[in-house]
């Protein structure tokens, strides 16, 4: 827009600088500072509407000084540029310290888990842990509102073609049972409870066999049933001991049992 080679130069040098400064971790004062050299480098070019004219003149006589005449008159764009460079420049370095912020607060402790008697008790790390997975599952606030933290298992286990242990949770709500890692933090699958049909375990207890139900498409002219088909999920682990106490719990809820507080169990 200027037509000055040598301001486009030193005005794409800016602008890799910034594309430094964002991938970089940066801050309002490292924008604000190279807002304020873009600025003064431009206003530093409003010098040119004098010597263009004057350069112009001594290299190409008067049709030197006719397009020295015109670069100088162009020059007074050039703090424009400048202005709306520092513009930018503050407004990515407060946009990157409040993204860098909003990370630092995604490292802070998870949410408390809440029961459904809704009773706030002493934040247990764990629980907000397992809690958290819950992140990851698709829920409506109208669900979120209605769901709650009933327990959770733990279960370590090794992913296939993996040497690493992961540090696994079975999260159970009042509404679906999640099985997912904290370390790393992932889901691996999520079940709703009304859809279980049967849970297995078996000698030499490595792994948990969860049956659930799967609506399947109606099929044209087919009368009101709905037709279902059978899944089989795994719950792998290292430990027999935790698999263990993971199947009783399941094996409570695939019955469509509740354990009361004495321990008894009720349908």
């Amino acid at each position: 827009l200027t037509l000055d080679p040598h301001y486009v130069h030193v005005h794409m040098q800016l602008i890799e600088k910034r594309k430094q400064m964002n991938r970089s971790t940066s801050s309002v004062l490292a924008g604000l500072g190279q807002g304020l050299l873009a600025l003064l480098e431009s206003i530093r070019q409003l010098s040119g509407v004098i010597s263009k004219p004057y350069l112009g003149a001594i290299d190409g006589g008067r049709k030197g000084f006719g397009k020295g005449i015109v670069l100088g008159v162009l020059c007074v764009i050039k703090p424009f540029v400048g202005a709306l460079d520092f513009l930018t420049m503050v407004s990515q370095g407060v946009a990157r310290s409040t993204c860098l912020g909003a990370q630092a607060a995604q490292r802070m402790q998870p949410i408390i888990a809440m029961r459904p008697d809704r009773v706030v008790r002493p934040y247990d790390a764990l629980e907000a842990q397992a809690y958290s997975l819950l992140s990851l599952c698709e829920i409506s606030k109208l669900e979120q509102q209605r769901e709650f933290y009933l327990r959770h298992h733990a279960v370590d286990f090794h992913p296939r073609r993996s040497s690493k242990r992961h540090s696994g949770v079975v999260l159970v709500t009042t509404r679906r049972i999640v099985f997912g890692s904290l370390k790393p933090f992932y889901k691996v699958f999520e079940v709703d409870l009304e859809r279980m049909a049967r849970v297995e375990l078996q000698a030499p207890f490595t792994h948990i066999i969860l049956w659930t139900w799967i609506e399947m498409p109606r099929v044209l002219g087919s009368s009101g049933a709905v037709p279902n088909m059978v899944m089989e999920r795994r719950i792998g682990g290292d430990s027999p001991q935790q698999l263990k106490a993971t199947f009783e719990h399941l094996r409570i809820l695939a019955n469509q049992q509740v354990e009361t507080a004495d321990g008894t169990l009720r349908t």
